[in-house]
């Protein structure tokens, strides 16, 4: 059985990792998908493969301190190359997979790097202009028929087998670095977050819940990975809950088979962003109309039945710890799955404070983000509304960035440059960013986020960002969902229309839309509209569109279709 998770907090994860091995070597630690199938990797093998990486890197001279990148989708690699990087008394650098190469150059510069990791890619081939050519590159063992060993690459298989395990791992201190996180935000502008041994070490906190849900109790805990593991959420989510908690990671193979894999993996504890649960409730409502979701789930013994059967099919049946980060969840999205039976409860924090700050209480409505965890600290800045953070496991800097980080870390708070409010029960609510707050031609502030989270309630709409500045009244772009691209023009119109009417309604004057706009291409990954966690890239968006707003927020109709205005 496996340890109650306190006792198997070590003074670090990785000494926790080594403790796993030497108890029980033979665990399954991950399963990647693989086919109709898994691909299972012990605790003793995966020691053993980071321990013979370790040595190979050593061999090649990566020591104690120097930063070694992870260039890679997720996979079991990703993890053993991680903790290979550790092993050494080195410091991990994982990057986006989906990096350009232009900004795989941009970033490089600015980590100073001694090696890197090359793995599971949809097209490596276009980034590689952007890896310098005397860099130490180490290739992953191909995944899928359409990957190739990249050139100038040395070769995972070849490495392994040339070198025996290192004999003594590095054994780090509480206070030393282990990793820099680059994150962007939707700015577009990267900013290394160098966190301790000490960061994850917050995940303590889930003592708190051991014996509620029973997340970490008995062999059975299961966490699926599909977000990019160098986020660091599902970093500590994934990789070192699965450590520190003795539960099977699994790989999901792609994006195509994510919902295969899930029901395959049935995870004890569940992960997503807010894009997620959209898409998810999208898959359920384009097979039932919610009205009539609603009245199943109004007849007590049927509706029971009936969300069994749909947490199955979604395989969430077994979750008991179902959580929600990155942006805020609307109350829409909160109620129906709570209809289904899936309580998902939202964390809020950001790299620089070590991932998590809050925690919503299970089935706690309207809870926004929770109240803050052990050990942490958060005010509201009088003035700006600010969110004011302080954790024992805050980055100690941005990575060779003494302005910036001066600039974020002052008084010994993390300045989040979000904006909150407690309410009376001491939940903290996200209301936007400070700097997508926007000013009108007629002088009022307008805060986009509210706006947003009530129109991406709309069944019609997938994605939506609220803009406005210097017009009249703010307009909302939106992109239509699976479900509203089934509509005619004239009923998606109708649909809108009455939408709106209701959402004006409530707004204060100044806040009021003056149009929809429904633009043609969804905000994505490969146009530079989406952030890699899937969050909107505002300043983006905008300049893409800004040269319509007038001309858009003037024409006859409320919904505006923007195919004919397109640039």
């Amino acid at each position: 059985m496996t340890q109650p998770y306190a006792a198997a907090l070590a003074p670090t994860f990785m000494a926790c990792f080594r403790q796993r091995v030497r108890e029980h070597p033979e665990r399954v630690f991950m399963r990647q998908a693989q086919g109709a199938g898994f691909l299972d990797i012990t605790f003793r093998e995966t020691a053993d493969q980071a321990l013979r990486m370790a040595a190979a890197l050593a061999a090649r001279g990566v020591g104690k301190g120097d930063r070694v990148a992870i260039l890679s989708k997720n996979c079991w690699h990703w993890i053993v190359a991680d903790l290979a990087i550790l092993s050494l008394g080195a410091v991990s650098v994982p990057y986006y997979p989906t990096l350009s190469a232009e900004s795989l150059r941009e970033i490089i510069a600015l980590s100073d790097l001694k090696a890197i990791f090359i793995g599971k890619l949809d097209d490596y081939t276009a980034q590689a202009a952007g890896v310098p050519a005397e860099l130490v590159k180490v290739a992953f063992p191909p995944y899928g028929a359409a990957e190739r060993d990249p050139e100038g690459c040395l070769r995972w298989s070849e490495l392994i087998a040339a070198h025996a395990p290192l004999a003594t791992p590095h054994e780090p201190a509480a206070h030393e670095p282990f990793t820099i996180i680059f994150t962007s935000g939707t700015t577009g502008t990267p900013k290394g977050v160098v966190l301790t041994y000490d960061a994850p070490h917050q995940l303590a906190i889930a003592e708190s819940t051991r014996p509620v849900y029973g997340i970490f109790e008995g062999n059975a805990a299961r966490v699926l990975s599909y977000l990019p593991l160098n986020h660091v959420a599902e970093r500590f989510v994934t990789e070192i809950t699965g450590i520190l908690a003795g539960s099977e990671i699994y790989f999901a193979q792609s994006i195509e088979t994510f919902p295969v894999n899930l029901r395959a993996a049935r995870p004890t504890m569940f992960f997503a962003v807010p894009r997620i649960w959209t898409k998810l409730r999208e898959g359920i409502v384009s097979k039932l109309p919610e009205r009539w979701l609603r009245r199943i789930s109004s007849v007590p013994v049927l509706g029971a039945a009936f969300a069994r059967l749909l947490r199955k099919q979604l395989g969430l049946n077994d979750a008991r710890l179902v959580l929600s980060s990155a942006a805020p969840l609307s109350n829409e999205l909160h109620a129906f799955f709570a209809r289904i039976g899936i309580h998902i409860q939202e964390v809020y924090g950001m790299s620089e404070v070590g991932g998590a700050a809050t925690l919503a209480v299970r089935g706690a409505a309207h809870a926004g983000v929770g109240q803050p965890l052990p050990f942490t600290e958060i005010q509201i800045a009088p003035e700006t509304q600010e969110i004011l953070m302080r954790t024992p496991w805050m980055m100690t800097e941005y990575f060779r960035d003494p302005e910036r980080t001066a600039h974020v870390l002052r008084d010994g708070f993390m300045h989040s440059g979000d904006t909150g409010r407690f309410d009376e029960r001491g939940n903290l609510h996200v209301i936007g960013r400070l700097n997508d707050t926007f000013k009108t031609s007629k002088g009022k502030f307008v805060v986009p986020a509210p706006l947003e989270l009530s129109i991406g309630a709309w069944p019609a709409v997938d994605q939506v960002l609220v803009t406005g500045r210097g017009l009249s009244q703010p307009i909302a772009l939106i992109c239509l969902s699976e479900l509203g691209q089934k509509y005619s023009r004239a009923a998606l119109e109708a649909e809108l229309s009455r939408a709106l009417a209701e959402l004006n309604a409530r707004a204060a004057p100044h806040e009021r839309l003056a149009r929809v706009v429904v633009v043609a291409e969804p905000f994505s990954l490969e146009n530079g509209l989406l952030t890699p966690t899937l969050k909107v890239r505002r300043h983006s968006v905008e300049a893409r569109y800004a040269s319509h707003f007038e001309a858009w927020s003037t024409q006859p109709k409320q919904v505006v279709w923007a195919d004919s205005e397109s640039p």
